[in-house]
């Protein structure tokens, strides 16, 4: 990330040749204040001695973040157009995202919406994964609408091993070939067809003969999903693509469940692309929260795939930057593979979860002031405290400051209105 920030050849030199294509995926949790990375910091010019401080470090041009790209999810609740959920920046600077049916089926993002602890402590579980293979087998693209699938009933020779599955090129087919989808209801309202036993369509060959209670256990989780984080599957929206050196991608407005699913999805992708194809160029993923998904007790699909990535991440150059308030509330597999730490102010009640830490500075991190912490790292193995400058770039949305260029344009255009 520092190769974006600094305009200087030293942050390029830090991530070595492929910095240019080096990736930063950041989820925007908190707030929108995220959203406003690549806007310069009004209050920078107050703390004088923030230049010099950034220069000590290797940045010697401080100054907003760039080449950023910024997405937003769909407003829950709108129909007949696409209006973004984010109300501090213009539409026309956000892009809406989320994932056409025919992405949502192809990746096997089901089990996603099927997060919870208690999903994958049933047979609630083994059903959705039948139900996912068989959405796979199903799945056709729709003639003229992109995004869209038509399920029809696929010949006895297909594959119920996914991975075969998605590997066969298809070919478009009318909606009357079959049931048509375009969002997440029509999903809905299909897999009610399939999978209750007191549907007509009921077919047990997408259920793998569980039980009736637990069809409807099931349904009853899909139902549940549906205002949730129904409205991030539809047709027209823009699948979340890495195009720019930093990725920021607004997840604070969503539903809890919807917040799981983006983090899960977006990560399995990014940690999947890099199976086999080299530890460079790097991907960062920096994700505020993480006791959220991948908590100390208790699992799930989301947090089987971050410790994952923090097991084998650094080796496939997949990096996880997390923050929480607090280590002991977060599965200690990412505790303990964490090759960077840093902690900020401590409450005295829990500094004995950071281990690495001295006792004396466990009770210094105590009495920390905001920007002070310690860094343990490899490479010197002793904590050491340090304070972090003052920023160049908004953190927050009381302190972007307007783009020169886009300021010049709005004051030509009240000109023209005069």
């Amino acid at each position: 990330m520092i190769a974006s920030y600094s305009t200087d050849q030293v942050g390029l030199r830090l991530l070595g040749a492929h910095a240019p294509q080096a990736r930063a995926l950041v989820f925007a949790v908190k707030g929108e204040d995220l959203m406003h990375l690549d806007r310069a910091n009004a209050k920078f010019a107050v703390h004088v001695d923030a230049a010099a401080q950034w220069k000590r470090l290797g940045v010697g041009s401080p100054g907003r973040f760039q080449n950023v790209e910024l997405f937003a999810p769909r407003a829950a609740g709108t129909s007949g157009g696409l209006v973004t959920d984010v109300t501090s920046r213009p539409s026309t600077e956000v892009t809406t995202y989320g994932w056409p049916p025919l992405e949502f089926i192809r990746q096997g993002l089901l089990r996603y919406c099927f997060a919870e602890d208690e999903d994958a402590s049933t047979q609630v579980s083994f059903i959705e994964q039948r139900v996912r293979v068989q959405l796979a087998r199903w799945a056709w693209p729709l003639a003229g609408e992109p995004g869209a699938v038509v399920l029809c009933q696929p010949d006895n020779q297909t594959s119920y091993v996914f991975s075969r599955v998605i590997q066969r090129k298809r070919a478009a087919r009318p909606a009357g070939d079959g049931f048509p989808v375009r969002d997440f209801d029509d999903l809905i309202e299909f897999l009610t067809g399939r999978v209750s036993q007191d549907s007509p369509d009921f077919d047990p060959s997408w259920t793998a003969s569980v039980q009736a209670g637990t069809c409807s256990a099931f349904l009853r989780r899909l139902y549940a999903q549906g205002p949730r984080l129904g409205h991030l599957i539809c047709c027209g929206v823009t699948p979340v693509q890495l195009r720019k050196s930093i990725t920021v991608v607004d997840i604070h407005s969503l539903h809890d469940s919807a917040q799981r699913f983006v983090v899960g999805a977006l990560t399995a992708r990014i940690f999947e692309e890099k199976q086999g194809s080299g530890r460079e160029p790097l991907r960062f993923i920096v994700l505020d929260e993480l006791n959220k998904y991948a908590p100390r007790t208790g699992r799930s699909p989301i947090k089987e795939v971050l410790v994952d990535v923090a097991a084998r991440g650094r080796s496939l150059g997949v990096l996880l930057i997390g923050a929480q308030q607090s280590a002991g509330d977060v599965d200690a597999n990412i505790i303990r593979n964490a090759a960077v730490k840093v902690a900020g102010r401590l409450d005295a009640g829990e500094s004995a979860e950071y281990r690495f830490l001295t006792p004396e500075l466990r009770d210094r991190a105590a009495r920390f002031l905001p920007g002070t912490m310690v860094l343990y790292q490899p490479l010197i193995p002793a904590p050491i405290p340090l304070r972090f400058p003052f920023p160049a770039f908004a953190t927050c949305v009381a302190e972007s400051a307007p783009d020169p260029a886009e300021q010049a344009r709005a004051e030509a255009d009240a000109l023209g209105r005069l």
